[in-house]
């Protein structure tokens, strides 16, 4: 349940990127591992001018669950457990300011980074990998993003020890309503 949240708050962190400007994490390999961290991923979006930023406000967000798949629970009983959600957030002056920096380390649990984040226009094509005591787990994204509205669906796969891969499909729509609430 914890990743499932996690993907959701994921998804729900893009409500309110910009649509201008475009970030890809090519080259943003700066210490030549192979992959790029949550801290270059950062870098990279910093550097691209501040374009990405959301608009400060209160958000909603409709996390459906589209399709899970997990060996040995029968899709019956996945399906009765209604993982569909509506959530409300605020985001602040100052996160909106800090653009993708706090929030793309929020949530996360392990030794994420990214094999590719890419932002063209209003579309948004990512993989994140996240290492852990309960394994890998791979995370696509893919959508369009605006700045006070984000379409996207998350596809997440993990290894399940003595199972096997586990997998699950979530749609995100996430809004802005107005000021914060809180």
């Amino acid at each position: 349940m914890k990743r499932i949240l996690s993907v959701a708050f994921i998804a729900a962190f893009l409500a309110g990127c910009s649509d201008s400007g475009d970030i890809s994490t090519d080259g943003a390999d700066t210490d030549g591992d192979g992959s790029v961290s949550m801290a270059e991923a950062n870098t990279a979006v910093q550097n691209s001018g501040g374009a990405i930023k959301p608009k400060a406000g209160q958000y909603r967000a409709e996390v459906q669950m589209i399709e899970a798949n997990v060996p040995g629970v029968p899709a019956d009983q996945i399906n009765s457990a209604n993982m569909n959600t509506t959530v409300e957030y605020c985001v602040s002056e100052e996160e909106a300011e800090n653009g993708f920096q706090d929030m793309m380390s929020q949530g996360q649990e392990g030794d994420c980074s990214y094999e590719k984040f890419e932002l063209n226009g209003d579309q948004l094509d990512a993989v994140l990998v996240c290492k852990g005591d309960a394994g890998e787990m791979r995370m696509a994204m893919e959508g369009t993003v605006g700045a006070t509205k984000t379409d996207t669906v998350a596809t997440m796969t993990s290894q399940l020890p003595g199972l096997g891969e586990a997998s699950m499909k979530l749609k995100n729509v996430s809004e802005w309503v107005g000021e914060c609430t809180e």
